[in-house]
Order: C-alpha cells, then structure tokens, then sequence
C-alpha cells in the first residue's frame, strides 16, 4: 500500500477510470466509476483482475486521503466520502465470471477492513436485475453499516438523478450522472 499511488496505472486511467475530484454541498469528497463499462472478464483473460482491484483499491485509499486532508485543513467536518457507481451495461458475461466475483469480494473485504464505515453512502444508479447477483455476493460481506450506506436505483434516471442533485451540484457530476461536468 505504501506506494500504490506511485505506480503506473496509465493502462487503468485509461481503461477502468474513475473520479475523485467533485465534491458534494458540504464539500465532502466523491469517488464516481463505470463499472458497467469495465472489462471485468478481459482484465481476468489477460491476468489483469489482481492488478484491477488493486487500481480500485488504489481510488478508495486516494478519495479516503483527500478526505483526511480537507478534515485536517477544517474544510470539512467529518471523515466520510460518497461512492457513486454506474453499472449500466453490467452483465453477466462481462461481469460475472466466477473469476471476476472477486473485484467484488475482494473490494469488501478490503474495504471493511482498512475503511470502515468511510463512506457517508454507496450510492449504485442503473442497477438492473442483472447486477442482483454481484450484489448478493457483494452485500453479505459488508458491516450492518456500510449495509445501511448503500443505496440502489434502478435505471430510472428521474429518480436518481434528483437523489444526486439533491446531494451533489451537477458542476460536480458527469454528464452520465445527471450533471455538467466534463472529462476528455
């Protein structure tokens, strides 16, 4: 861990991105990502999904850092960040290996056992039955704690993106997630 932020993660960046430089209105940090968009099967094909958990693990030690910064400057009050997570075009092929479970297992795991209870929400949007089964195996391992953190919208994107927005500016949200910004 000690120097995961040093490594080269240019091929992740590229492939598997994710986002920590918004804010929510009490200038708490977000974590956004596309996993729908990731690769989980290719990243396990080519003997990738050690190092793609590594790369999530990464983001979580980084948005978990800048939050500690912001609290220690006295910008914030409190500890915690919102994970917001886009699983349109999650499947069961992509997604679902019995090799690619491990993202999930090994995200909880990880997550419970150096960031407990650091994430004020999960907040998962585009969630459709296919994902039930990654959420199965996901939700079990998580404390009662993280278990109430997590929030689950389906596609309808009135309803999540209202959730949002009432949390988050949408100059601190991307396009996809109901807001403004822009990443090239």
């Amino acid at each position: 861990m000690d120097n995961i932020q040093n490594e080269d993660w240019s091929q992740y960046e590229k492939n598997n991105p994710y986002h920590v430089d918004g804010v929510d209105k009490d200038g708490k940090p977000i974590m956004i990502y596309s996993l729908g968009e990731w690769d989980l099967r290719q990243a396990s094909d080519e003997g990738r999904l050690k190092t793609l958990i590594r790369w999530v693990i990464k983001g979580t030690d980084e948005v978990h850092k800048i939050t500690r910064d912001l609290f220690n400057q006295g910008k914030i009050n409190g500890t915690q960040w919102t994970l917001i997570v886009n699983v349109d075009k999650f499947n069961a092929e992509q997604h679902l290996c019995a090799k690619c479970l491990t993202l999930f297992t090994d995200f909880a795991t990880m997550y419970e056992k150096h960031f407990p209870g650091a994430a004020e929400e999960i907040i998962l949007i585009n969630a459709l039955d296919s994902f039930d089964a990654a959420l199965n195996v996901f939700r079990p391992l998580l404390s009662p704690p993280s278990r109430k953190a997590l929030k689950v919208f389906g596609s309808n994107k009135e309803e999540w993106s209202a959730y949002l927005q009432a949390k988050i500016d949408p100059d601190q949200l991307p396009g996809s997630y109901g807001g403004t910004r822009k990443y090239d």
